[in-house]
Formats: C-alpha cells, sequence, structure tokens
C-alpha cells in the first residue's frame, strides 16, 4: 500500500499530480490511496501522527503553501525520517541548496520545467515498495510460516484460547501467539478494532459502524467492532482514505 499525500490549495495542482501518478500506478499491483489536505493544518498534522511510513507526500510550494514549513512538520516534529518527499516550486523560488539544509533525506524538489520527472519518482516510489515487504514469521506445530504483512486481512483470537487465528488472503493460520504479542510486532496499519480482533487497514475496502461489519478488498466480511473503537476507527477512515457508510 502506498498513500499519496498530496499538499495543495490548487484543485487544478491536485488533479494533475493524480492524473500522472494514476497513469504510472496502472497496471501494477499494488494498491493505494490519496489523502488530500490544502495546508499545514490541524488535519495534516492528524494525519502526520499516525507515522504511517508508505506515506509519500507530494507538497507544493508557492504562496498558499510553504513547503518548508510541511517537511518540518513531517521531519522533526513527527519524525518521519524515511518518507519520500516530493516539492513542486512552480514559482522557483527554492534552491536545492535551501531545501538540503531543511533535511535534504529522500527528497525531491522539481521546477517548473522539471514538473514531468514527477512520473520518474513515482516509479522510483513503486520500485523501492516492492523491495522493502514486511514479514510476519510465526511457529505452529512446527510448522514455519512466513506472512507477508499485505496479504494478512486479519488476526482473530481463538475461542476459548489464547491462542490466534490469522486470515490472510489465500490462507487460514494458527499461532500460540497471543493478539497482545502480534499487535506489537506489526505496524501502524493494523488496527485493533476489538479486544478480539487486529485487521489490517490496506486490505479494508469499506467500513458500516452502524452495522458493526468490515469489508475487506476480496469481499470478505468481518464483524469484529467493537462500540469503544468506532471513533477512533471513524478518524482513520477520514484521514487514510477509507470509505465509511454513515
Amino acid at each position: 500500500m502506498i498513500r499519496y499525500v498530496i499538499v495543495s490549495s490548487k484543485e487544478e495542482n491536485i488533479k494533475g499530480y493524480k492524473q500522472i501518478i494514476d497513469k504510472e500506478m496502472m497496471g501494477h499491483d499494488i494498491c493505494y490511496r490519496y489523502c488530500i489536505f490544502n495546508n499545514n493544518d490541524k488535519s495534516f498534522k492528524s494525519y502526520c501522527s499516525l507515522k504511517n511510513t508508505s506515506s509519500v507526500f507530494i507538497i507544493d510550494n508557492d504562496d498558499e503553501v510553504n513547503s518548508l514549513e510541511v517537511i518540518e512538520t513531517i521531519r522533526n516534529e513527527y519524525k518521519m525520517y524515511f518518507s519520500f518527499i516530493v516539492i513542486i516550486d512552480k514559482n522557483g523560488v527554492l534552491s536545492y541548496e535551501k531545501v538540503k539544509k531543511e533535511n535534504s533525506f529522500m527528497i525531491d524538489l522539481l521546477k517548473e520545467d522539471e514538473f514531468s520527472r514527477l512520473k520518474y519518482d513515482v516509479r522510483y516510489i513503486y520500485n523501492a515498495t516492492l523491495t522493502r515487504k514486511k514479514i510476519l514469521t510465526v511457529i505452529f506445530d512446527s510448522q514455519i510460516y512466513n506472512l507477508a504483512y499485505e496479504d494478512i486481512l486479519y488476526i482473530e483470537k481463538e475461542r476459548n484460547s489464547k491462542k490466534s487465528i490469522i486470515h490472510t488472503k489465500t490462507d487460514i493460520v494458527y499461532t500460540t501467539k497471543t493478539l497482545t504479542d502480534l499487535e506489537d510486532l506489526l505496524d501502524e496499519r493494523f488496527f485493533r478494532t476489538h479486544q478480539s480482533a487486529i485487521i489490517n487497514l490496506d486490505n479494508v475496502k469499506m467500513i458500516d459502524p452502524s452495522k458493526n461489519y468490515l469489508l475487506f478488498n476480496n469481499d470478505e466480511k468481518c464483524f469484529y467492532l467493537s462500540r469503544d473503537k468506532k471513533k477512533k476507527l471513524k478518524e482513520l477512515c477520514d484521514e487514510q482514505g477509507l470509505i465509511s457508510t454513515k
């Protein structure tokens, strides 16, 4: 999963960036979502607080958006050091030296006449994502299972037991690890929706809080959704681009 986080106050710019990304991602098997923000405001900071490692920031630098302030929020305030950042400086007021001074690791600066290079950044990000798959390793009945995070749909507690059942896109795997053990091992894409379940937000297609169920990309349903988790889950829906029915 790649989250393209666009920070721009101009609808035409947002539309242009999305067209380039959609064209480059077409035909690839990696899911991606858009998160759109108009500025370095409260909602943007709320998103950054989630520290999603799959975030790719595309930031305008103009009279409405100060890209260096946005970078300050990403890198220094929320310590997201390994998220790729693309700055679109159509006015040509930023220098590479200034950006380098402001923490240039994994940052690309595009001027007006270099805008077409955005497609090459998208290709680089796609290839980099392919090479950094995370794996969950569990052992059960002397068998070792290496499960890619992206393949896990959800994990539920086995009834009348502390064991867990891992539901993947193609299989069901049992483990003696508890949900708490697994929660400590997994990253921010996983969310505890119930005392008996952890879900992978990257594989959720739709959430219906009123009927207490989640629908995954393969159309499998999960009914583990506790009342005290609904508010936080709704926030995650809004911030990560998931569909939530009213």
